[in-house]
């Protein structure tokens, strides 16, 4: 775990005993999100996964414009 967090493989590490209210906790975060958004999310995740990073960037910025603007 320790070296998937140097590595930036995960976000948080978190000890064992606390993994089930950690995971409690960022799914109800998540569900607190409005859905446009964490779909919009979801999409560009997957849809930049394979890209190059110039690539990837180009097809990101219209969806960073469109939701910093709010549409």
């Amino acid at each position: 775990a320790a070296e998937a967090d140097q590595l930036g493989f995960v976000t948080r590490v978190v000890p064992a005993d606390d993994l089930d209210a950690e995971v409690d906790q960022l799914a109800a975060t998540l569900a607190s999100k409005p859905p446009g958004a964490m779909k919009t999310g979801r999409d560009a995740f997957y849809g930049t996964w394979d890209l190059p990073a110039d690539e990837a960037l180009a097809k990101l910025h219209p969806l960073l414009s469109a939701t910093a603007e709010g549409g």
